[in-house]
């Protein structure tokens, strides 16, 4: 029997990294939030935590990706997970609001930029650039699901947790980061049987491609800078929902189990968006299928800005959930498609790094907007932000295909 072997014969285990680690982390996010607005410190504060912890995580992620490319992957993940492990740890000994406990807190952030941009390396080691078909896109639909379902399991867990205090989900998510190390020193270590690894269950056959060789390279570097664009407007949305959203929940009189529900749903429909892109082609290298997906986040940022029940904010986050979906797979696929092993932590370096700039301003401006205009004014000025990006994005788009049809 052939065996496909992923990366030098990773396991499909690998997978478990990416869920464990953000499994761990988002505990670290929704308890540190949620506590933020219960004790009522006001969305400035929030935007500034909540940004200070993504610009960390973005900057960790633009120097670390880059540096798995030269030491190895695991090399630089197993000192992350540690990392992670101790930001936990630590917030459990010290007080709230505590200098060291914030500082820990964004010392776990720091370990985000270790652990992602080399494990999506790692998982696509070994699959050509430019492949197009289900190599790259088989790969990240595995390594999206798992992150996914980390975030769904700790925003559901957590919202039950959080009932019986703080530091319940806090040490749960230490506990979650010490299972994650042993899962990376198995996979690097351990001998693993044939069993463990990964099949290749959708065959060898790739679909049609587009376009073959500098014409495909040139696709891929347009779409990764799009990408990026449509990135920091939809991690700019997406930052009100993970630091700000917590104030309007409580506002609201939404408990902690129905607060972590609803973001929860959000990561349902994020994967199922992951799903459909994985399974389909009508999307890559068209610029319409971004177009549509920005107009839904805009109508769903409306419907939060208007929700006065549970309700509105389910249509709401579900709406921004597509464009989040969308914007991470696309942006994920264009930057793996694009590049050759020894660029893939540098191109998903980039991607994550995008990702959080986007967040950092989003959760820094909707937190000062909110504390002067009030706790809905963030999701105004979203949708302002995703409008402005669209614009510039559509310019690049016009002038590149206007260049690429006077060169032919």
């Amino acid at each position: 029997m052939t065996i496909k072997q992923q990366g030098k014969g990773l396991p499909f285990v690998v997978f478990f990294i990416p869920f464990l680690t953000d499994f761990a982390a988002m505990l670290l996010i929704f308890t540190v939030s949620r506590n933020l607005a219960e004790l009522e410190v006001g969305l400035l504060w929030m935007g500034i935590v909540g940004a200070a912890h993504a610009f960390i995580a973005s900057a960790s992620s633009f120097i670390f990706g880059r540096l798995s490319d030269r030491v190895g992957r695991a090399q630089v993940i197993v000192p992350g997970i540690l990392l992670l492990f101790a930001s936990a740890f630590v917030c459990i000994c010290v007080p709230f609001g505590h200098w060291l406990f914030l500082a820990m807190y964004w010392l776990g952030a720091f370990s985000l930029g270790l652990i992602h941009p080399a494990t999506i390396a790692w998982i696509n080691t070994g699959e050509e650039r430019h492949s197009y078909g289900k190599s790259v896109s088989r790969n990240l639909i595995r390594f999206c699901i798992a992150w996914n379902l980390g975030v769904l399991s700790a925003q559901y867990s957590g919202g039950w947790l959080f009932l019986f205090g703080p530091n319940t989900p806090l040490a749960c998510a230490a506990s979650i980061a010490l299972l994650n190390l042993l899962v990376v020193l198995f996979i690097r270590y351990g001998r693993v049987a044939s069993r463990w690894t990964m099949r290749d269950t959708d065959g060898d056959d790739e679909p049609a491609v587009p376009a073959t060789g500098d014409s495909l390279h040139g696709l891929s570097d347009t779409f990764v800078q799009l990408s990026w664009l449509a990135n920091r407007g939809g991690a700019f949305s997406v930052s009100m929902i993970l630091h700000l959203f917590p104030q309007l929940a409580v506002s609201l009189g939404v408990p902690p189990n129905q607060h972590g529900a609803i973001l929860a749903m959000m990561r349902v429909v994020v994967i199922c968006v992951y799903v459909v892109l994985h399974h389909t082609d009508f999307w890559k290298y068209r610029y319409f299928s971004t177009l549509a997906v920005q107009s839904i986040a805009v109508v769903g940022l409306f419907i939060l800005f208007f929700a006065q029940e549970p309700v509105g904010l389910y249509l709401g986050v579900g709406g921004l959930a597509i464009l989040t979906g969308f914007n991470y797979f696309s942006g994920i696929y264009y930057s793996n498609a694009g590049h050759q092993d020894d660029q893939r932590g540098f191109a998903s370096g980039m991607h994550e790094a995008s990702l959080g700039l986007g967040i950092a301003a989003g959760s820094l401006c909707g937190g000062v907007a909110g504390s002067i205009g009030g706790e809905r004014i963030p999701y105004v000025l979203a949708v302002i932000v995703i409008l402005v990006l669209t614009g510039i994005q559509i310019a690049l788009y016009t002038a590149r295909r206007a260049a690429s049809r006077s060169v032919a």
